[in-house]
């Protein structure tokens, strides 16, 4: 299994491909009405997004890795987070209900992606489902725009990790150690010098 760092971001390209998907179905021309319609997703989170490009979405993949389990074969319990960023916005001579619009849309991606077992199935379970939405305003091409901007977070469970150790066989064999351990010089000695510990042993071979 790979890493959380790794796996998360596999899971950000499969919501991303799920998503556009149903982006582009609702933009078919005998579409039933959806929150989709129009939805722009970037090819990066760094793309520039002008208001002609809104309703905008953006993807984002976080990795926060997890518990270790220390046991004869290491284990980690692997955790990620995808975070879902959506803009919405209106000029002010807009008639255009930009909160409803916003809850809509947020329960839409929830409910496409949370009900498709092709996503459910790439992890353990779901930890955390938390949606924030704010209100603004911003200047833009020489107009002032209402925005509303939401926040999807889902924590994922994905699993365990485990490291499994290598066949010996393949292993370099330890023949010997010598370890050396030097001190400062203790307070009160006469010599005032610093004293070594010196310790070699051979690992005997296993049964």
């Amino acid at each position: 299994m790979p890493l959380p760092v790794l796996k998360i971001h596999e899971l950000k390209d499969l919501a991303v491909a799920l998503l556009r998907a149903a982006i582009d179905e609702a933009n078919q021309e005998d579409a039933a009405p959806s929150p989709f319609r129009g939805l722009y997703i970037p090819k990066h989170r760094f793309e520039t997004l002008p208001p002609k490009k809104w309703p905008v979405l953006i993807v984002h993949a976080k990795s926060t890795g997890g518990d270790g389990i220390s046991d004869q074969v290491p284990r980690v319990a692997a955790d990620g987070s995808l975070h879902f960023h959506a803009l919405l916005g209106s000029g002010r001579d807009e008639a255009i209900d930009l909160d409803r619009r916003a809850a809509e849309l947020a329960h839409a991606i929830c409910d496409l992606l949370l009900e498709d077992t092709r996503f459910l199935e790439q992890f353990a379970s779901l930890s955390r489902l938390n949606i924030d939405i704010e209100d603004g305003k911003v200047g833009s091409e020489g107009g002032e725009y209402d925005v509303v901007m939401f926040l999807i977070e889902m924590d994922l469970a994905l699993g365990h990790i485990e490291f499994t150790p290598r066949d010996p066989a393949d292993a370099r064999l330890i023949a010997a150690v010598d370890m050396e351990t030097a001190f400062a010089p203790v307070a009160g000695d006469p010599d005032g010098g610093q004293h070594v510990i010196r310790q070699s042993f051979t690992p005997e071979p296993s049964e």
